[in-house]
Order: C-alpha cells, then sequence, then structure tokens
C-alpha cells in the first residue's frame, strides 16, 4: 500500500518501504532452506513425495508428503557415488562399482543382476542379463548426444543432430522418419515433419513470467501457457478453456506450489466449471500432526480428507463433515484396513516382507498369496480351499489350478506372451515380427494355418487385421492428425471426418452396397449436443437426439425424434454432492443407505444390496402390489448359491440352488431341491456333457482341438477356419470381415434374417423374411452401445428403453402411450413383462446358460432378453457388443483375441476364446482386489465428472 522506495540487495532480494503499511517488505526468488535437520526439502505434490538432500545435494530419503513415512533411503560411497537404494519395505538395489567409481551392475530386489556398460564419456552403452543383451547405445563421439539405441530384439532408432546439438531427424525401427527443425526470432518455432505426413509445428515464446506454447497440426491449434508459479492456461481448439492455479502447497511450502483451483470454461449457458482444493494442516510441538484437504466444486463442499499422522488414519467426510470411510495405514506407510461408514464390510490387507499383497480379507470374503525369493507369486488361496500354483522355469510359467488343470505361459526374451499349451495340450503360438513400416503381431491357433494377423504403426494405430483361414481382411487408413479416416472391409467401407479447426468428430458414414448409414455429431466444446442417424435404405426411418448439459457438464434432458415423431423430452436431475442421479425421465430415484428405490406414481422398483455391494433382493410393487420378488445368496467367493423367484402376485415361490465344481464352474441347478440341470466340462472348459430338464439323457458336446464346437447332442456343428459360426444343424451364419454376423437363414428355407450396422459396428436394424423388421437406436452418450429406442416397422410404434443403475432393463414406453414394465433378475436377463395396469403379459423361464424353455407370450416380444443383449428367437443368438452368445451350447459363436492383450507375465489365467463368463454365467463376479475401488464408487460415483468434464 503506497510503496516509496526499492533497494535490491546483492543476493537479488528486492527491500520494499511499505508507506501505507508502515512496513519494510523483501521480495526473493523461491529456493529451498536447510530444515531442522540441515536438509533441504523439494517435492513432488503430484506425486505427494518429499526429497531430501543434505548439503552437497546428495539425495539422501524420500517421504511421503502426506504420511511423513519415509519411502526410499539412498547410500552413497565416500566419493558420492550412489551405492544402495532401500525402500519401505526393507526391498534394496545394490549398484556395483569398479575402482574408478563406474558402475558395473545392479542387483535388484529378486536377486537378477543387470550388467552395465559404461563409455569414456560416463554415458550408458548396454545393459545385459542373463547373456542377454538388453539394449545397446552409441554415441556422436564424445557429445553424449545418443546417436543409435537398440532393443534386445536388435530393432534400432536412430537419431540425429545440426551443429548445434538439436535434434534434427529420428528414422525409428520401421523405417518411419520424424524431422524436426527449428529456427529462433522473437519466438521458437519447431517443426515436425513424419513420414505419414502428420506434420506438428510447435511455437514458443518465453518470459519473465512464464512459457506460451502454440500446437499446430494442420488447421487446428491448441495454446498452453505455463507460469513461472506452475500455473497452466489451456485454449484448446474445440472451444474449451482449462484454468489450472496453483497455490503453496501446506507440507512442500511455496518452493513446490500444488494446483489449488482448476476452471473449465465452455461457450454455453453456465459453461463454467470451478473446482477447488483446500488445504489445513494441525501442529503440536512443531510437527505436522493432521493433514487435511477439502473439495469444493461451485463453491460448495463437497468431500474432505484428513490424515492423522499420529493414528496412522486417513478419514473422508462428506459435505456436513459426515464421516464416510476411514483408512488405516500400517508402519510402512501402506494401506491395511478400509472401513466405510455404510453398512458395506470393510477391506483387511496384509502385506509380506517383501511388501506384496500377502491377504486379503473382506467378510467372509477372503484370497491369500504365496510368494518366492525373487517376489513372483507361487500360489493363491481363495476362500472355500481352493488353490492356484505357479511354478517357474527359465521362461515359462505353470498354472496349476485346484482341479489339476494345467496351463503352460511361454515367454520370449523381451517378457511378452509367445504361446499357451492349454490342458488338453493344444499349444496356441503369438509372434511380434517387424517390417517395413509397421510391426506385425501373429496368432497361430493349434494344428493349422488359420492364423490372424494385426499390424500396427510406430505409435500403436492398427493398419490391417487379416484372418488367413477365409481371407477376411479389415483396412484402417488415417488422416490428419493421425485420426482414423477410413476402414475398408468386404464391401464396405465407414469413413470419419473431422471439424477442420477443431478437429472433433463430425460424422461417421457407412456405405455397403446400396445401404448408408450417417451419424453426424455437433459439439459445444467437447461435448456432443446433437446427433443425427441418417438411412438410404428404403424404408428406414431417420432419429435425432439434442442434450442439454449443466455446469458439471453432465446430460440435464434429451430430446428424442424419430421417423420426425418428437418423443417427451427425458430430464435428469442429480444430487448436489454425491452427484448421483435423482432423476431420469419420468423416473426419482432415493437412497437409503446403500440400496436405491426407482419409483413413479404407478411403480416402485426397489434393490437391497449386501454388506459387499451384491443385490440381495428386488422388488417391482405396481399400484402397490407386490408383482416380483427376488432374493439372491452367495457363497464366500461371491458365486451365486441360492435364489427364490416370486413372479406375479398370487404366485408362489420358487427356489434355485447352485452348485459349482472345484474350479468354479457351474455344476448343478436345482429347482425347489431338485436336481434338473447337470453340466460337466472338458480340461479346456468347454461344455462337455449336459443333462436338460427333467431327462435322464445326457447330452453330449464335441470339439476340434481348437475349441471349436463340433457337435451338439444330434445337432451337427460347422466352425469355418477363422472359427466363426457357420452351420448348427440347418441354420446358416454369414459374418463379414469385421466380425459381425450379417446374414442368418434355414436351409430349409423356414425363415432368414439380415442385420446391419453403424460405422461404430452396433446393429441398427434385423430384417426378417417374416416381415419382422426393428431399428435399434443408441442414445445414451455415456452407454454408447446400450439400445434406448427401438423403432417397429410392422406397427410404426417407437419403444423406449430405461434401465436402472446398475443397467438392466426395468421399464418401456411406447409411442402410443402404453407402457410396461420389466423385471430382470440379478444378471439383467427379462423374467416377466407386466402392463401399466399391473396385468402380467409374459413370463420367460432360462435355463441357466440362457436358453428359453417356457414363454407364456411369444407372440409379445422384447428385444432385450439374456444377460441384456439383444435377443432374436430366430436365431437363438444373443448380439452383446460386436459378438454373438448361442443360448443352446453356451459359448461365442466367434473366438475372443482381445483376450491377449490381457495375458502377461504378471497376469496369467484359465482361459478359453469361446468360453462365457468363465463357465459360471449366472453370478456377476467380482476379483476380491478390486474392492477398495469399488467402494470408492459407491460414496462418491460422480466426482470423476465433476473433476473433469466429458471428451
Amino acid at each position: 500500500n503506497t510503496p516509496s522506495s526499492l533497494a535490491v540487495c546483492a543476493d537479488g532480494e528486492l527491500y520494499v518501504a511499505d508507506l501505507g503499511n508502515i512496513r519494510i517488505r523483501f521480495i526473493r526468488k523461491n529456493k529451498p532452506f536447510l530444515n531442522t535437520q540441515n536438509m533441504y526439502e523439494l517435492s513432488s505434490p503430484i506425486d505427494q513425495e518429499l526429497y531430501l538432500f543434505d548439503t552437497t545435494g546428495k539425495h539422501l530419503y524420500t517421504q511421503s508428503l502426506p504420511t511423513g513415512d519415509y519411502l526410499y533411503n539412498f547410500t552413497y560411497t565416500g566419493d558420492g557415488d550412489i551405492t544402495l537404494i532401500t525402500d519401505n519395505n526393507g526391498n534394496m538395489v545394490n549398484v556395483r562399482r569398479d575402482s574408478t567409481g563406474m558402475p558395473l551392475w545392479l542387483v535388484v530386489p529378486d536377486g537378477q543382476v543387470y550388467w552395465v556398460t559404461m563409455g569414456t564419456n560416463s554415458a550408458l552403452k548396454s545393459v545385459t542379463t542373463q547373456g542377454h543383451e538388453l539394449a545397446m547405445m552409441t554415441y556422436h563421439g564424445n557429445s553424449g548426444l545418443l546417436a543409435t539405441k537398440s532393443n534386445e530384439n536388435g530393432w534400432t532408432t536412430f537419431y540425429e543432430y545440426d551443429s548445434f546439438g538439436r535434434l534434427t531427424n529420428v528414422t525409428f525401427p520401421t523405417g518411419q522418419v520424424s524431422s524436426f527443425r527449428s529456427d529462433t526470432d522473437s519466438s521458437v518455432h519447431v517443426q515436425v515433419e513424419t513420414s505419414s505426413k502428420d506434420d506438428v509445428t510447435i511455437t514458443t515464446n518465453l518470459s519473465a513470467s512464464g512459457a506460451f506454447y502454440t500446437l499446430l497440426q494442420d488447421q487446428v491449434r491448441n495454446s498452453y501457457y505455463i507460469g513461472a508459479d506452475g500455473s497452466l492456461r489451456l485454449l484448446l481448439a474445440n472451444g474449451m478453456e482449462v484454468a489450472l492455479q496453483t497455490e503453496p502447497h501446506l507440507l512442500a511450502g511455496t518452493v513446490n506450489p500444488t494446483v489449488g483451483k482448476r476452471n473449465v470454461t465452455l461457450p454455453i449457458d453456465n459453461g463454467l466449471n470451478l473446482v477447488e482444493w483446500r488445504q489445513r494442516k494441525e501442529q503440536a510441538r512443531g510437527q505436522v500432526t493432521v493433514f487435511g484437504r477439502r473439495l469444493r466444486v461451485h463453491n460448495r463442499n463437497l468431500l474432505s480428507l484428513d490424515f492423522d499422522r499420529v493414528t496412522r488414519t486417513e478419514k473422508i467426510y462428506d459435505d456436513h463433515r459426515k464421516f464416510t470411510l476411514r483408512i488405516l495405514y500400517d508402519q510402512a506407510g501402506r494401506p491395511s484396513l478400509w472401513s466405510p461408514s455404510s453398512r458395506l464390510n470393510g477391506v483387511n490387507v496384509t502385506y509380506s516382507p517383501g511388501g506384496y499383497i500377502a491377504g486379503i480379507q473382506r467378510g467372509i470374503m477372503s484370497e491369500r498369496m504365496e510368494y518366492d525369493q525373487a517376489g513372483r507369486i507361487t500360489s493363491r488361496i481363495f476362500a472355500d480351499g481352493k488353490t492356484w500354483s505357479y511354478t517357474y522355469l527359465e521362461k515359462s510359467m505353470v498354472l496349476l489350478l485346484h482341479s489339476q488343470r494345467q496351463y503352460i505361459f511361454e515367454f520370449d526374451k523381451n517378457d511378452r506372451l509367445s504361446s499357451v499349451t492349454m490342458p488338453n495340450v493344444a499349444r496356441q503360438t503369438l509372434e511380434t515380427i517387424r517390417s517395413v513400416g509397421y510391426y506385425r503381431n501373429i496368432y497361430q491357433p493349434p494344428e493349422g494355418n488359420a492364423s490372424v494377423i494385426q499390424d500396427f504403426t510406430e505409435d500403436g494405430h492398427l493398419l490391417h487385421t487379416f484372418y488367413l483361414g477365409t481371407g477376411r481382411r479389415v483396412i484402417y487408413k488415417y488422416g490428419k492428425l493421425s485420426k482414423l479416416a477410413e476402414t475398408l472391409y468386404d464391401t464396405t467401407k465407414v469413413s470419419f471426418t473431422y471439424d477442420e479447426t477443431a478437429g472433433m468428430l463430425k460424422t461417421i458414414n457407412l456405405q455397403n452396397e446400396g445401404f448408408t448409414c450417417t451419424i453426424r455429431y455437433r459439439q459445444i466444446g467437447p461435448l456432443i449436443d446433437r446427433q443425427i442417424f441418417r438411412f438410404t435404405e428404403e424404408g428406414m426411418v431417420n432419429a435425432r437426439f439434442d442434450y442439454n448439459y449443466d455446469n458439471s457438464f453432465r446430460v440435464t434432458s434429451m430430446q428424442a425424434v424419430i421417423n420426425e415423431t418428437p418423443l417427451p423430452i427425458d430430464l435428469y436431475r442429480y444430487d448436489d454432492v454425491s452427484g448421483k442421479t435423482e432423476q431420469f425421465g419420468k423416473f426419482g430415484v432415493i437412497y437409503y443407505d446403500i440400496n436405491q428405490i426407482i419409483t413413479t406414481a404407478v411403480m416402485t422398483h426397489t434393490k437391497h444390496f449386501d454388506a459387499y455391494g451384491r443385490m440381495k433382493e428386488v422388488q417391482y410393487e405396481i399400484f402397490r402390489s407386490l408383482m416380483y420378488w427376488m432374493t439372491v445368496q452367495y457363497d464366500n467367493m461371491g458365486r451365486v448359491v441360492k435364489k427364490e423367484l416370486k413372479v406375479g402376485p398370487y404366485a408362489n415361490t420358487t427356489r434355485y440352488s447352485y452348485e459349482y465344481d472345484a474350479d468354479g464352474q457351474l455344476q448343478t441347478v436345482s429347482i425347489n431341491d431338485k436336481p434338473l440341470w447337470r453340466y460337466s466340462y472338458d480340461l479346456n472348459g468347454n461344455l462337455h456333457l449336459l443333462s436338460p430338464g427333467n431327462s435322464a439323457r445326457l447330452t453330449p458336446l464335441r470339439y476340434d482341438i481348437r475349441d471349436r464346437i463340433t457337435r451338439l447332442g444330434d445337432v451337427q456343428y460347422k466352425m469355418d477356419e477363422d472359427g466363426f459360426l457357420r452351420q448348427r444343424g440347418g441354420d446358416i451364419f454369414e459374418y463379414n470381415s469385421a466380425g459381425l454376423l450379417i446374414k442368418a437363414y434355414n436351409r430349409a428355407g423356414s425363415w432368414s434374417v439380415r442385420y446391419r450396422y453403424d460405422g461404430l459396428g452396433r446393429r441398427v436394424s434385423s430384417k426378417s423374411s417374416h416381415s419382422h423388421h426393428l431399428q435399434f437406436f443408441y442414445a445414451d452418450l455415456t452407454n454408447p452401445t446400450k439400445v434406448t429406442h427401438l423403432y417397429n416397422h410392422s406397427s410404426s410404434e417407437i419403444t423406449s428403453l430405461y434401465y436402472d443403475l446398475q443397467g438392466h432393463l426395468f421399464a418401456m414406453e411406447l409411442s402410443s402411450g402404453d407402457e410396461f414394465y420389466i423385471a430382470c433378475d440379478n444378471i439383467g436377463t427379462p423374467l416377466a413383462v407386466f402392463s401399466g395396469t399391473g396385468l402380467m403379459i409374459k413370463q420367460i423361464l432360462y435355463t441357466a446358460y440362457g436358453e428359453i424353455y417356457m414363454d407364456t407370450n411369444p407372440n409379445f416380444q422384447i428385444i432385450i432378453g439374456y444377460h441384456g443383449g439383444l435377443y432374436d428367437p430366430l436365431t437363438k443368438l444373443v448380439h452383446m457388443g460386436r459378438r454373438d452368445y448361442d443360448v443352446l451350447a453356451g459359448r461365442w459363436t466367434s473366438p475372443d483375441h482381445e483376450l491377449w492383450k490381457h495375458l502377461s507375465s504378471s497376469n496369467v489365467m484359465p482361459f478359453n476364446l469361446y468360453m462365457f463368463k468363465n463357465n459360471n454365467p449366472i453370478s456377476n463376479s467380482q476379483d476380491i482386489k478390486c474392492f477398495m475401488t469399488e467402494r470408492t464408487k459407491d460414496f462418491l460415483p460422480k466426482t470423476a465428472t465433476l473433476l473433469w468434464p466429458h471428451t
């Protein structure tokens, strides 16, 4: 206030005479100071870590910023060279050096030794272990500039520089080249040119207050401003602005500020989204005892997190400081106990001496893990006493299940999966090779040449998919910004167009002979406010969906117009604090503890959940009469063991019970204590024998060595060389190169059906020879594969489908005004349909694997069937995602090659490319290790939406 004079000292500190406040103030650059232990402190608030250095600049310790626990300890030689790194679990990395101090080898906690070779300029030249060279580097003379880098395959990347040492060219192992050109005038310009013609220009303007970067790709311009205090401002091409403001961290000080506010602005009404984190701390005798953070959204408190360093407890509260969740940490700073305030069970975790998870306990559910000296898992003991055992050879791993079924996983020198030997000794192999311009992944099935090949670019974009068995082929082409531009297969072309200045997806156009499907998006920033479906095939109708959003970027209304017929607007409302849905359409949602009710003036749909968050009871009332009631009981593995059903107001209760084999596969289904279905499986997990209904006759199923089904009882199956269903008895099926079923018909000519898809692979039409023509529409932006509207060409009726919070269909409304209520079981399979007046008009009974054995009104069809998929009564197939499930055989009709992405040396499991839900079709089993993350979703399901908008 009214500064009168300035003075600058030799050390750069500025002194200001503040005349108005009668004070002398000084301004200095943020820098660390010696603490009471004579060490300098630097921190990373993002990583939640504090780094401690001695006065000579050696890094001695790393601490957890919130808890204060020591995470890493660093030990040095007398010459200041690091020799030992120890973590909070006692694991150590030893560095051995020669007499000159140069490192020779590293010994990591599992005992593995890595030999390193250093150059004369102290640059790393090679890394070797067990006789295998993992990496090799060369340099340009003694400049220290990297010239080549080779991995264990010998795949080499080359680097070139100009006379100033600036990078000019990078040549990747596939031959792809990226070139960099820079010039400096008033600003720094870097132009990046690649072999794919995807050029980028980066402009940098530096100032004392920060740096301003502009990234220009074609006509898409994004700007970034980074302040000297770590603040960030983004001006994105799609119109969205993001501002991150920093503030001093209470524990880290002013040297390392943390993000305290985040503003997101969109060019819409209420387009400002404000999120704040506020900090607090409590001290005793100069020591921090409690560190707290509070989340505020739109100036309202949402939750608070307090960590007490004395009791080693973190507590989470809601906006009224009501306790929600407590997390207890052990002496090593690891979370060991999660205790929610609701009726949900807590989770207790124990650790091995090496810091690996040794046990997880949640109520009666548990899992124990054992490890060898190298830290590799050797066994998993489950709550039912069953055990998976793991043994290791040089480059292979053997998984032995409790039933003595055995899988052998082999890995290449890169530690990538190279083959799997199934329990029936069939061997499946995988390989990655390099070629000019791409990397090629090859899958080879047992005993055959029907390989599956996928080619990828250097940056991971899929180029081609080939099925060598039948010649199926899909080609992917990319345009500007490396965005997908075209997909080509068979006689189909899918084109993607983007806004030239914003870079956002604009249209998806599929053309297949005389059929065209176009999806057009209109966007505000990253948000879709309109999507339009247009078709050119004669008789097909078009649709439009419009959306509005609140300032947390959640949909608040959706207007559907199908065949030029406007439907009632669906409104959405959310709880101000938790973000939970309180209204969708005409339905209100009420929560009490962990239970939920969906209600209108006519109906009440109640779901009760047990202490594990699983559905245990469902009630459906219409005009206050109980129309449907279901209870579910689970064993200590989370599998359904009992279920009671009452369908209709005067029906008796039906009791179901289920038994499982040693590997958790469904074995017996009993109704009212009478065993009615029995199942057994072969070594690979294929359904081998089934005893249906009251019949004493066993129905055998037969398979080839590739797990392709060949026979079901008297019905002969034929799979093509790629593994897709071709024939089932007299039924013929045709799949296109994209793996989508396009046609099915009966050889005797009694029926046929044809399917159409949009450019995203979603089924949009089914048309049968019985003049039954349906169109499917997808209006839910958060669940884009879920059918929300149906147009029936036979009746010209539009049906709106409504799903509960678990994604199960519970109501339908016709454009004529008729309403129907659907009762589903615990896995989302519809069991009964009631009219708006409470009359039961349809009841369906299924086997455990989804075959319908009773339908009281087959003329009244609902498209949603087993497990919530699209069911076609002609084909007896259920369409889920991009695949089809055969309810007669209880398996997928095509192999799941996506599964290979999830298998690795750290994650092996029993599998079968055709197996449905690990042969446990009636349960939604969950890995016990997911309980901690799932509980977070329970107490604050919409926090992520508030923090970051949809993109």
